[in-house]
C-alpha cells in the first residue's frame, strides 16, 4: 500500500487575495492526487474560512512573528502529532 504524504500549508496573512487564493486551489489540487492537506493559520485569517468551506482541517496559531517560540513549538507538535511530511510555508512571517 502506498504512504499517504501529509502536507501541512502555513499562512500568517490575514488578508484574501492573490497568495491565499492559490495556496486554496493548491491544496484542493493535490488533495485530489491522494495527498492529505492541513492548513495551520491565524484566527482571524480568512483563507481559514475558506479552507473549511472545504473540508480542510485547520489548526489556529498566533504567527505573532519571526521569533514566535509559542507558534514554533505548536507546529512542532502538530508535525509530530499528524505525521506531517511537509510543511509548505507561504509568507516571510511563516517561513522563518
Amino acid at each position: 500500500m502506498d504512504k499517504v504524504i501529509r502536507v501541512l500549508h502555513t499562512e500568517w496573512s490575514d488578508g484574501w487575495g492573490g497568495q491565499e487564493i492559490r495556496i486554496i486551489h493548491e491544496m484542493l489540487a493535490v488533495r485530489e492526487h491522494g495527498v492529505e492537506v492541513f492548513l495551520a493559520c491565524r484566527e482571524s485569517a480568512t483563507i481559514r474560512k475558506k479552507a473549511l468551506e472545504h473540508q480542510i482541517p485547520v489548526f489556529i496559531l498566533p504567527f505573532k512573528g519571526n521569533t514566535d517560540l509559542r507558534t514554533l513549538f505548536a507546529l512542532k507538535k502538530l508535525v509530530k502529532q499528524y505525521r506531517i511530511d511537509i510543511i509548505n510555508t507561504h509568507s516571510g512571517k511563516d517561513t522563518w
